[in-house]
């Protein structure tokens, strides 16, 4: 089974287990259990998951019979929710498993019902990156500072997030539901594709690197640009134009696997990444560093302090750390 189908059985086996399926879902699921083995150990084995983290007594499913499954069905409402609230002291020592529970159970309202189960934002901190994979198989790596809005009907139409900050973004393939990624002002639309987009507001631009595949770019004043693999283009929010740049994607998402890279790039602009991604405060005391430009390569996972000592060598000014600001002199 692939991971969408998985999540599926998995949130529709919960909704059966807990009384809250209609007679038409339990027979689904009776059906599809008997189909084969594969389908038989998956639902003994999500069975055996929720009983482990509380979800249900242990004590009516510690063998996986036809009349502990019939029980599981006739359960009243009121066990229900005593049943529900026990899960809670779980979470800590099962977070990744709730998780998964979660965007399972998100997949099933969106491709069963037709109903969300729930809107999700991820948020990122400064200091901070993460990777989460989407309810369509969709890997997404999200830079410091970073936000990704996933739309509540995600997956029926279309699939549509929205991102404030950085993201990377590998696309599950799926040519009768689009991928599309909304900033404020450009629209990325794909079918399946590896793409970086970069949307500060602070810089008055949205960066569109693509890797592979192909994106279409769609501005808010109507304007679109069709994107090939290994080119950068920049929207410039003010201008309402699109540039183009080749070869430049490297540049873009080096965060991704933990490097630094920078190209002729500003040192206030640099001074602004290093805060997302260290988490500090940079107070620059010299106006002239402010608009030189630096180029480097730090692909090592090095410190702060590391990136500091080599710009400072090359930019010639000094440095100073007290707690989490640094002052350029």
């Amino acid at each position: 089974m692939t991971e969408t189908e998985q999540a599926y059985w998995s949130a529709h086996i919960y909704d059966v287990l807990s009384g809250n399926a209609s007679e038409q879902k339990v027979e689904e699921l009776q059906q599809w259990r008997k189909q084969s083995v594969a389908h038989a150990e998956f639902y003994q084995k999500t069975v055996t998951l929720y009983t482990t983290m509380d979800f249900v007594p242990s004590s009516e499913t510690d063998t996986i019979t036809e009349a502990a499954y019939q029980a599981f069905v006739t359960r009243t409402k009121a066990n229900r929710s005593i049943r529900l609230r026990r899960i809670l002291p779980y979470i800590g020592a099962a977070a990744s498993l709730i998780v998964c529970f979660l965007l399972g159970l998100m997949v099933a309202r969106q491709k069963a019902d037709g109903i969300a189960a729930f809107p999700s934002t991820i948020t990122v901190a400064k200091g901070s990156k993460t990777q989460t994979t989407l309810p369509d198989g969709t890997t997404v790596w999200l830079n410091a500072e970073s936000t990704l809005h996933i739309q509540p009907d995600f997956g029926l139409d279309e699939r549509r997030v929205a991102i404030t900050g950085e993201a990377f973004f590998d696309v599950a393939k799926d040519a009768t539901h689009p991928f599309i990624v909304e900033t404020a002002t450009v629209k990325v639309k794909v079918l399946g594709t590896s793409f970086h987009v970069a949307n500060r507001p602070s810089r008055h631009e949205v960066r569109v690197a693509l890797v592979e595949g192909a994106v279409d770019i769609l501005s808010s004043r109507g304007k679109r640009l069709r994107m090939k693999p290994d080119q950068t283009v920049v929207y410039d929010i003010e201008s309402g134009q699109f540039i183009r740049t080749e070869a430049a994607t490297a540049y873009e998402y080096g965060w991704r696997d933990a490097k630094f890279i920078f190209k002729n790039k500003k040192f206030a602009d640099i001074t602004d990444e290093l805060e997302r991604l260290f988490d500090v405060e940079i107070k620059v005391n010299n106006p002239k560093l402010a608009t030189r430009k630096f180029t480097g390569d730090f692909e090592n996972n090095e410190s702060l302090v590391d990136i500091l000592d080599v710009i400072a060598e090359l930019g010639q000014f000094q440095y100073a750390i007290r707690g989490r600001i640094i002052t350029i002199k």
